[in-house]
């Protein structure tokens, strides 16, 4: 079963302990335009995964 959330355009996870696994699993949320994870500890290994999301136009810096 598609989830539901894959056409999600914006998400603000503040500070909820996303980790790098977490932001791997977002990394899967192709239509975000907006996301916002300050203060998860993403890692390179998150950032890495969430480089595949082209079409994020506002990434505030953790």
């Amino acid at each position: 079963m598609r989830s539901r959330l894959t056409g999600l355009p914006s998400l603000d996870l503040t500070r909820n302990g996303i980790g790098g696994e977490g932001a791997a699993v977002l990394s899967k949320l192709t239509e975000l335009s907006s996301l916002d994870l300050g203060d998860n500890g993403i890692g390179d290994e998150g950032a890495a995964a969430l480089s595949k999301l082209t079409g994020l136009s506002s990434l505030p810096p953790q």
